[in-house]
Formats: structure tokens, sequence, C-alpha cells
């Protein structure tokens, strides 16, 4: 098995942290001997450096490469996030997975952080789902949707999840498990 770590910062896997989060976040594990691919734009030791907010953006790996595609706190960072929607899609074998964590929209961080370009909910990823279109679910927004050229696929109700402060009850996270259609 072959896990592209986008954004992997100080946190390149294999990581006992990560690997917890993923087993109680997405119920998954990584079999032993899973290779894993740490991309980043900061160099920190990962094994590519490139700028993931690229307009134009062409990750270095053949297409079909990765069987699963690791996301943790880095879409809130690109302001260019089709690129590298388009781009992580091309690299992932068809039926992979890819898993999402970020700041859910309304905590107070995902807002107060300079270094976030944006915000996501679970509406933010209906865009790259081809089966959208075809179903007419975007026909009620505001904006025209944007051709991109990929197909993530999830089902809005199992494939979302949501991590609450122990607190307060707020939402403060969201993760996303998308399937990579081809």
């Amino acid at each position: 098995m072959k896990v592209l770590n986008v954004g992997s910062g100080n946190r390149p896997m294999p990581n006992e942290k990560i690997a917890e989060m993923l087993k109680s976040y997405f119920k998954i594990e990584f079999p032993p001997g899973t290779k894993y691919v740490n991309i980043d734009q900061l160099d920190l030791g990962q094994d590519c450096i490139i700028d993931l907010d690229k307009k134009k953006l062409k990750l270095p790996f053949k297409d079909d490469t990765f069987d699963a595609v690791l996301i943790v706190h880095v879409l809130e960072h690109i302001q260019n996030i089709i690129p590298l929607m388009e781009e992580l899609w091309r690299v992932t074998k068809p039926e992979s997975k890819c898993y999402i964590q970020c700041p859910y929209w309304t905590d107070k961080w995902a807002v107060g952080d300079i270094d976030h370009k944006r915000m996501i909910n679970e509406y933010t990823f209906i865009w790259f789902d081809q089966n959208c279109y075809k179903n007419n679910r975007l026909r009620n927004t505001q904006a025209s949707p944007c051709r991109v050229k990929c197909d993530w696929r999830y089902d809005i109700e199992k494939d979302f999840g949501f991590i609450k402060n122990k607190e307060t009850e707020e939402i403060t996270e969201i993760v996303a498990i998308l399937t990579c259609r081809k």
C-alpha cells in the first residue's frame, strides 16, 4: 500500500499520533509495511517539497500511484483548492480514499487563524463530485458550478463526521472521506 501524506509539515508518516487520529475518526489502520510519501511546501525533511497552492499545480508522481491520500489540516491554508484536488485525483488509484480533516467553518480558529485562506464545511466538497452535476444538486446555488477535472464521490450522510469541543459541545473540526472515481 502506498499513501500520500499532503502537507505533512512536522508530522510526517508514519506517526503514532496521526495513526491514532485515523483510527479514532476514520476507523482505518494502514497495514504494516505501508509506504508513505510525505509532501509539503516547507522543507522539514519531507520526501517532496512543492508549492501546493499553485494555480497550475503538477505533482511529480505518475497517474494512479497512490492507494490513499491524507490531508490533515491543510485545505484551509490553500487558496487554489481546485488544482490541488484535481492533481490528487490524478495520482490516486480508482476507488481509493482521500481522508481529510479541517477546522469546521463555525470554529473560532477557522476564521481566527490568519494563515487560513478558506473555511470548510460539508458542502465544500460538492464541487468535486461529478455526480452532483448529473443529479442537479447544484442548481439552487448562487454560483455557477466550476468545471473541475476530477471526481471525488461521497455520501453526505455517511462520509462526514464532526469533532466537538468536549466542554462546549461546539463543532471544531470536520472529517471527510472522499472516494476517487475514474
